[in-house]
Order: structure tokens, then C-alpha cells, then sequence
């Protein structure tokens, strides 16, 4: 591979790549000359390598403490219990004091983001994006001891500053909260009726290819999007309502400007980057009709199986009274 190769993400690359090639999926397009940012002198430099010493190392005693609190609470109440009691309880208050440590810490120290573009060198990306990947990716295990789809998933996005509807917050199903949380909570909207399956990755910043710059902006789904697998979105996408996003499919705010311009709702996309399926999903009725519709349809399934029991009941009565007991 040769320099100044920008490789998009999900994208396959195999065999002699030249230079300032930028490679999209299946397809390489040619790079302008690149704009390098002025490098940081050697006292701002080493004080943002000091930094994130500190911040490692803070993380580290963050750990300390979660454990020696969960070893506490095995000394003193759960070392009299059995080990298959003992064992899943300690890992339960461990993974309840890494959740809380990590929410206070993404509220209180990260605090919100703001939609721009920022230097890759600078204070801003250190301090609210790089320490924030650095706390999510350490803690992240800790949020296993919550299942899939928890509940309580919107309402920790909302709590972090997510633009969620309350009112209707059991209609959004979130597979894993860990990958939500790489994102700034504040730039997330989140519609009715989302579904997101496993390792939907929602990526915080793109780098420019004409330096050392990031783009951060908000992700918006609309009402009923639902995403497959190891799927990713970028930033400043926003996704139509009713859309279905295949598994391993890549969307950005260039792909989905243009599905939202063709169709206005019920896009099918799949693919890297992704693309328009042909075909588009049906469109459901209200829920309340839905509802209407489920419940006669169970009870046409219970009055046929009712009828058919009776006549089996009926002609095995009929078989009995024709028999001759004398043989």
C-alpha cells in the first residue's frame, strides 16, 4: 500500500494499492494533493501526551476502586453463601459500579458535544472524544449484565442528553448500549419504533482526506427504522422513516441524503456504501388497526380449531354407537 491511502469504512482492500488513492467500497477514485495541519509544538504536544497518561491512569484506579468495592461486598455479606451464589452477585455489583462510573463520567466530565469541524490535534477531540472512546471501550463489559434490548436503554440515552419521546420509549429496541454510547448522546435523535440488532456501530467523527480534520453533526432515525447487523452509520446521517438497513451495510450522510430525496419512507438500503433496493417495504396499517386485525385473526385461528376438535370429538361419538359390543 502506498501513501496517503484513505480507506473508507467496511471497505475491501486487497492487492497493490498506489498512492493518494481513496478507496470506497468496490470502487478507488484519485486524491488531490493533501493539506496537512500545523503540528502542535513540543510543550502543547507533550501536554496532551500527559493528559492522556492521566486519563489512562485514572481509569485504572476506577477499576481499582469498582473491584475492591465488589470484593468488599464478598468479604462481608456473600463469603457464608454458596460460590454459585457468591460468584454472580459479585459480578452484578461489579458491573452496576462500572455502569454508574461510566454514566457519571460521560454526564459530568465529557458533557455535550458540539456539531463542527475540529482539529484532530486539538484539546476538544482529546477531551470529548478520545477520553470518551477510552471510557466506553474500558467499561463496556460491564453493561453485559444488562440483556439485549434492555428498557432501560432509552432512558439512559435520554438521561445523557438524547432527543428521545418518552411517552413512547418501549417502542425502541436497542441491542447493545455500549456501541450507542461511542456516540455523543447529545447528537443523537431517536424516533418511535426503532429496532437495532447486534454491533450496529454509530461512528462519532470522519477524518478529512485534505488533513488532519474531523467532522462531527448529528445522526437522526426516523420513526420505524430498523438496522441489521454490524451495520454502520455514520455522522450526519439521517435516516428516513420506515427504513430498513440490511446487515453489513454502511451509511453515511451522502447515502442517506440521497435515499431521502427519492423515496420518502419504506427504503430497503444494503450494501457498501449502501444502495436502494428495487422494491420497498409494505406499508402496515395504524397500530390500533394492526391490533384490530391481530385479534380477529387469533380468534378465525381459535373458532376453526374449536370446530375441528368438535368434530373430531362428534365422529369418534358416532364410531363408538355404530360398533357392535356382541362383535
Amino acid at each position: 500500500m502506498g501513501n496517503n491511502v484513505d480507506v473508507e469504512s467496511m471497505s475491501r482492500v486487497s492487492g497493490q494499492i498506489p498512492s493518494s488513492i481513496r478507496i470506497d467500497g468496490e470502487q478507488q477514485y484519485k486524491l488531490d494533493s493533501l493539506v496537512t495541519c500545523n503540528e502542535d509544538s513540543g510543550n502543547a504536544r507533550l501536554a496532551k501526551h500527559f493528559y492522556q497518561f492521566m486519563c489512562i491512569f485514572a481509569i485504572i484506579c476506577l477499576h481499582s476502586i469498582a473491584l475492591c468495592l465488589a470484593y468488599s461486598a464478598h468479604a462481608t455479606f456473600l463469603c457464608w453463601t454458596f460460590l454459585w451464589i457468591d460468584l454472580p452477585l459479585c459480578f452484578m455489583i461489579w458491573s452496576l459500579i462500572g455502569i454508574s462510573m461510566t454514566l457519571l463520567l460521560l454526564k459530568f466530565v465529557i458533557g455535550n458535544v458540539q456539531p463542527g469541524t475540529y482539529k484532530l490535534n486539538s484539546w476538544y477531540y482529546v477531551h470529548k472524544l478520545w477520553f470518551r472512546q477510552l471510557i466506553v471501550s474500558s467499561f463496556r463489559y460491564c453493561f453485559f449484565v444488562l440483556d439485549t434490548s434492555h428498557p432501560w436503554f432509552p432512558l439512559i440515552l435520554r438521561s445523557l442528553g438524547a432527543e428521545i419521546d418518552l411517552n413512547n420509549h418501549d417502542d425502541i429496541k436497542i441491542g447493545y448500549l455500549h456501541y450507542f454510547l461511542h456516540y455523543p448522546s447529545n447528537l443523537l435523535t431517536i424516533k418511535n419504533g426503532l429496532t437495532t440488532n447486534a454491533r450496529v456501530v454509530l461512528v462519532p467523527f470522519d477524518l478529512s482526506c485534505r488533513g488532519q480534520y474531523i467532522t462531527v453533526n448529528r445522526i437522526t432515525f426516523g420513526e420505524g427504522v430498523t438496522c441489521g447487523n454490524d451495520c454502520t452509520i455514520h455522522q450526519g446521517s439521517t435516516i428516513s422513516a420506515h427504513t430498513m438497513i440490511g446487515s453489513i451495510t454502511r451509511i453515511t450522510r451522502e447515502t442517506a441524503a440521497i435515499s431521502s430525496s427519492n423515496y420518502n419512507d419504506n427504503n430497503i438500503l444494503f450494501g457498501v456504501p449502501a444502495r436502494q433496493m428495487p422494491f420497498v417495504l409494505p406499508s402496515w396499517p395504524e397500530k390500533d388497526d394492526r391490533f384490530i386485525i391481530l385479534k380477529k385473526s387469533i380468534f378465525r385461528i381459535f373458532f376453526v380449531h374449536l370446530i375441528a376438535k368438535m368434530s373430531v370429538l362428534v365422529s369418534a361419538k358416532g364410531t363408538e354407537k355404530t360398533v357392535d359390543p356382541d362383535g
